[in-house]
């Protein structure tokens, strides 16, 4: 069908169907005000969509597929809870966009949030595109997980430090292309490199549960601070970090996968004034930590795995193991 301009307020354009049926819109769609709303139906647009003033979209139950470039100004847009893809760019300024309830949101070209508010889904956002940037509005993660899945070098430029990631996974199909900070972040959760290469760049990066190297992933530090924020959390791989940074408030473990070596090239800060233990999730392995410990008690344990500390400069505040 052509496309559609909605513009009356009060005013609801349904789609009956089921999800056997699927509307295709040859023509750009630009909502205003009134509800577009697809039910049980499958949408396709070929063209633009643009959302503003008091319009409300609502996905439905089924799948919605965006060719064109998407510009939300205003308004509110419900995504379906099958999946929601965007083939286009994505750039909102206002608005309010719940993807909560969908089982996948996926951006095929550049991610742009500069205002209003972004509700992503409690599973699954795939960012594929050449950029993802959150310069302004609100990001909340629902607990889900944003996977930074572009075959190229892509940024991820999040400014906003209100708007944590809860899991982000680098996932670059074929270990080709990296994704590069622009910005300060923070991940709440779990950070898993599993393909392409993570580029901190000068940039502080806290992380409140696990980091994860694996496969044909890479984490290259640069100049750049990680924050361990978490309480029991393991460092899974063999990492090199330029500065890494751990603060405690209670007794916490900080483990290491078997057989790899975790390097810290810089400098190691551990605080808080409570013991942190070191330990293997695999006591069969030796893991061996390079690096140095600063201004608070550490406890490891005992078995063969581990260097023991000891002296290694005149200050009574360092020490080496």
């Amino acid at each position: 069908m052509p496309g559609i301009q909605l513009n009356a307020a009060g005013c609801t354009l349904a789609f009956a169907g089921t999800n056997a049926n699927a509307i295709l819109f040859d023509g750009a769609v630009d909502v205003q005000a009134g509800t577009l709303d697809f039910g049980m139906t499958n949408a396709v647009f070929s063209q633009t969509l643009s959302l503003s003033g008091t319009g409300n979209i609502n996905g439905g139950t089924e799948t919605v597929v965006l060719g064109g470039n998407v510009q939300i100004t205003g308004g509110s847009f419900t995504a379906p809870t099958t999946s929601l893809t965007f083939n286009g760019t994505y750039d909102q300024s206002a608005g309010t966009v719940t993807a909560t309830g969908a089982g996948q949101v996926t951006f095929n070209q550049a991610f742009s949030l500069t205002g209003g508010s972004f509700l992503a889904p409690s599973a699954s956002m795939v960012v594929a595109g050449p950029n993802a940037t959150v310069t302004g509005g609100t990001f909340t993660h629902n607990n889900g997980t944003v996977t930074m899945a572009y075959t190229g070098d892509t940024q991820l430029n999040v400014t906003n430090p209100s708007n944590p990631f809860y899991n982000l996974t680098v996932n670059q199909l074929g270990g080709m292309g990296s994704t590069t900070l622009a910005a300060n972040s923070t991940v709440l959760n779990d950070l898993s490199i599993s393909n392409g290469s993570f580029n901190a760049g000068s940039y502080t990066l806290s992380v409140g549960r696990n980091i994860t190297v694996a496969g044909t992933g890479s984490f290259n530090a640069g100049t750049s601070t990680v924050q361990l924020t978490g309480a029991n959390q393991v460092l899974q791989g063999s990492i090199a970090f330029y500065q890494l940074q751990k603060t405690v408030n209670a007794a916490a473990t900080l483990s290491f996968s078997a057989g790899n070596t975790i390097y810290v090239t810089n400098s190691l800060t551990l605080r808080g004034g409570r013991s942190i233990t070191f330990a293997s999730i695999d006591n069969a392995g030796k893991p061996i930590f390079c690096g140095y410990f600063r201004n608070a008690p550490v406890g490891l344990l005992g078995h063969s795995g581990f260097k023991q500390l000891k002296r290694l400069r005149n200050a009574s505040d360092w020490s080496e193991f």
